[in-house]
């Protein structure tokens, strides 16, 4: 990019980026967080946008990954979802109760 003949710095944002396993792991407090972010990103499909035409070939469509979601079409139901498999795992995670 360019203004007045003078480049101007710049960065793609990437809308589906992906939570790190490092941070994760090096994340102590926010460690469950960012486990829970990853389980409604696995139920995301990431294919991108065929914004280019095929020409006169036949069509290049990637067909949908089955059981998976838009971006966009993720929702409340689907955070629910994986927060109640975080909390059927919480004896693993925070060991067994003692009354």
């Amino acid at each position: 990019m360019r203004l007045n003949g003078v480049v101007l710095p710049y960065s793609t944002y990437d809308r589906l980026s992906e939570i790190d396993q490092g941070a994760v792991v090096d994340n102590k407090r926010l460690g469950r967080t960012l486990e829970f972010i990853g389980l409604v990103q696995s139920k995301r499909d990431n294919t991108r946008s065929q914004s280019i035409p095929a020409g006169d070939g036949p069509s290049r469509r990637r067909p949908r990954q089955e059981g998976k979601k838009s971006q966009r079409s993720l929702d409340n139901n689907d955070m629910l979802e994986a927060l109640k498999q975080l909390q059927s795992r919480s004896e693993e995670i925070f060991g067994k109760r003692t009354n």
